[in-house]
């Protein structure tokens, strides 16, 4: 029997399902149950290999699988999906599990975080996801995904121009980076270098920002969305 904050416990459940209702995306009770499959390897895994410092599965649920679900509005069905250094599967497995994209390729540095990703995806027995070992400097080197992606989603990446660095090469024209932020203080400091950015990459980048507070928090969160 599973204690009451433990992933897929109807407490658990109540969170997602309620941070859900208040940011807006439609998710199933199905969605839900892959979600805590994804969860309960997250903390088994994490006893090993640091996967999260968030060890709480009720924060867990809050800050890792309810906050990736703010992205859920600004993924078409039809999108091919990028999430850079997607560690743990954040934003990456919410939005493979829940907006169901055409596809998710998640990458990050780190081997280990890759090897848990790849059982959790066919453990889930998501086919609409991958992951691979691979920095996003490597991946633009290969021209099979030079402007390929719709959406390069991120979650406490780097800063606004460094994401842009990263992110543009990898997006089709008209393209749109998802970035996951803190505080607006820092977003708007950051912001001010957007046009240096844009220019760096030979092309103009329009920015907008949308504010939204993490549900069950005081906690203030941001989205940025670059349009490429």
């Amino acid at each position: 029997m599973k204690t009451p904050d433990e992933p897929g416990s109807q407490q658990w459940r109540q969170l997602i399902a309620a941070g859900a209702v208040e940011l807006g995306p439609q998710v199933t009770a199905a969605q839900i149950d892959a979600l805590a499959c994804h969860a309960a390897e997250l903390v088994k895994w994490n006893q090993k290999i640091n996967l999260t410092r968030i060890s709480d599965p009720s924060e867990m649920a809050r800050k890792h699988y309810v906050d990736s679900l703010a992205c859920v509005p600004y993924i078409p069905a039809d999108a091919n999906v990028l999430d850079i250094g997607s560690g743990g599967g954040f934003p990456g497995i919410p939005l493979a599990v829940v907006a169901q994209p055409r596809s998710v390729l998640m990458i990050d540095s780190v081997g280990k975080k890759i090897s848990f990703l790849q059982h959790a995806i066919r453990l889930m027995g998501l086919v609409n996801a991958q992951a691979r070992h691979v920095r996003a400097q490597e991946l633009r080197a290969q021209p099979d995904y030079r402007s390929f992606f719709d959406r390069v989603v991120c979650r406490a990446l780097a800063d606004i121009e460094q994401i842009i660095e990263l992110a543009f090469p990898l997006l089709k024209p008209g393209g749109m980076v998802v970035a996951l932020k803190g505080r607006m203080g820092r977003v708007a400091q950051e912001s001010r270098r957007l046009a240096t950015a844009g220019q760096k990459m030979s092309g103009p980048a329009d920015m907008r920002i949308a504010t939204y507070q993490l549900p069950g928090s005081n906690v203030e969160r941001n989205l940025v969305l670059i349009t490429k």
